[in-house]
């Protein structure tokens, strides 16, 4: 019979449901629409090491393959939290203790990204924080904020043009219009006024023709 081995010294479980950081940092951290992870291991909530057990005799058995399983479920459950998901991942590093692990972690990644993936870095390291430890992945994703933009209702937005003409242009449109030169290059100025400025409209309605 077995049982997991536990990490000492314990600690409580985050928000989330998952190991606490032990340390000042965050699991995740947004970036206008990206979303950074944390270097993520197969620790749970309650310190043990998921794929890391202990028989009757005392021997210790580490398995690559669920704690692989356990990392990209737990990545999942962050992504989760900010509305994002494995897929909108764009760029993981693995970092692996030794790399005759690699093919159950890469036997185990395939399972789980079955179409696309995210740009991945494998490496091996040293050590990790825990001895148990095999694995530990950090990951960005990328997801769209659900924040509103300034400019999102505006009619350039459509256009893929997100700019508001400033005031100085708008002058200078009218002016243009009005200093007896041709519409033509009025018009080509009043086109970053339009619907913005009253002068624009004048710009338009006035500038002399030829």
């Amino acid at each position: 019979m077995t049982s997991p081995v536990p990490a000492s010294p314990p600690a409580a479980s985050s928000s989330a449901g998952l190991a606490t950081p032990r340390g000042r940092y965050a699991q995740v951290r947004r970036a206008g629409d990206l979303l950074f992870v944390c270097g993520t291991s197969a620790r749970r909530a309650d310190n043990s090491i998921a794929g890391a057990e202990v028989d009757a005799m005392g021997t210790t058995r580490l398995d690559i393959r669920a704690q692989t399983r356990a990392v990209l479920d737990y990545i999942a459950a962050i992504l989760a939290s900010q509305g994002a998901s494995l897929a909108d991942g764009v760029e993981a590093s693995v970092f692996l203790v030794n790399m005759n692990d690699f093919a159950g972690f890469n036997e185990v990644w395939a399972e789980v990204f079955t179409d696309s993936a995210a740009a991945r870095t494998t490496v091996a390291v040293h050590q990790l924080p825990h001895p148990l430890l095999l694995i530990e992945i950090r990951a960005v994703a990328w997801r769209r904020s659900a924040a509103p933009r300034p400019w999102s209702s505006t009619p350039n937005r459509r256009r893929g043009w997100p700019w508001r003409p400033t005031a100085r242009v708008a002058r200078s449109c009218w002016e243009t219009a009005h200093s007896g030169r041709s519409r033509r290059r009025c018009g080509r100025l009043s086109f970053a006024c339009r619907r913005w400025t009253r002068r624009a409209s004048i710009c338009r309605s006035s500038a002399p023709r030829r």
